[in-house]
């Protein structure tokens, strides 16, 4: 938590952790291979009761708990770090934004989803009556689970009342297939939202999202980066930026591979001056 390596965001706020895949861009998540490496940034370690014979793993919901009764393969080694296949609430975070006395743009639940199934609703409030008591920062919301965030967004907006301004909402997709789910979804039930962006990281294949893509402030697209990531051809960000231009959207291009199939060194790229609609503190 705290300050980021991610070129579009400050700092990031992980008042949750933990998710489960919805699809081919969840393969190599690298929240996930971070859990397994260093497991503070998850839930720590936990001690395994069905491995050690004393009893089920079940764990009560609630926050601060575990939220499923997954348990760890530590194959009798009695500790094992907590799988981020368990969503954690973290509520001793929550207060983290109201210490941040200069404006920040803060990516929310970068190492989970705020919108998981596993997460109450009660804890997303919590989060909003965080994010309205410090409105000085711009909150980049971020999820896989359209759905549910569909239907969270006019009550969290009604709990915001006028410190709803600093959200955006983002939408992950990583196909064309996925890019256009969002983009009905988007058409269908966040037009009273004046910030929605789109994600397309990892950018597993070509989008076309035609006059689709206006629907969005902002689009951000990468390839993946870590052990074992699948290529992307720099046609597929082309046709992307090509998009963005002619529906008068910002595109911000992340990663890519230095070769045109995919392979290679993944090149990172700053974002250029005025690239960020959010803007970024001075």
């Amino acid at each position: 938590m705290g300050k980021t390596r991610i070129p579009y965001a400050t700092d990031t706020w992980d008042p949750v952790t933990g998710c489960t895949p919805v699809g081919e861009g969840c393969r190599n998540c690298w929240a996930a291979a971070l859990a397994r490496r260093l497991p503070a940034t998850h839930g720590g370690i936990e001690t395994c009761p069905r491995c050690q014979g004393i009893g089920d793993t079940k764990q009560t919901a609630g926050f601060g708990m575990v939220l499923t009764d997954i348990c760890p393969t530590c194959h009798g080694r009695g500790d094992a770090p907590v799988p981020f296949s368990r969503l954690v609430l973290h509520p001793a975070r929550l207060d983290q934004p109201l210490h941040w006395r200069t404006p920040r743009v803060v990516l929310v639940c970068s190492r989970g989803d705020l919108f998981h199934d596993a997460v109450p609703d009660e804890f997303i409030f919590r989060v909003c009556h965080t994010i309205a008591q410090a409105p000085h920062h711009r909150y980049l919301l971020l999820t896989k689970r359209w759905q549910r965030m569909a239907r969270m967004a006019l009550p969290m907006l009604d709990h915001l009342g006028s410190n709803g301004d600093p959200v955006w909402w983002g939408f992950s997709a990583w196909d064309n297939d996925s890019a256009k789910r969002v983009a009905e979804i988007v058409r269908n039930r966040f037009m009273q939202c004046d910030q929605v962006w789109l994600s397309l990281e990892p950018l597993l294949g070509p989008v076309d999202l035609g006059e689709d893509m206006g629907l969005f402030n902002f689009v951000v697209a990468g390839c993946e980066s870590g052990p074992g990531r699948r290529p992307a051809s720099d046609r597929w960000f082309e046709r992307l930026r090509e998009q963005c231009a002619d529906a008068g959207r910002p595109f911000y291009l992340k990663q890519m591979a230095e070769r045109e199939d995919g392979s290679g060194r993944v090149v990172h790229y700053p974002p250029a001056a005025g690239v960020l609609p959010w803007g970024l503190p001075e």
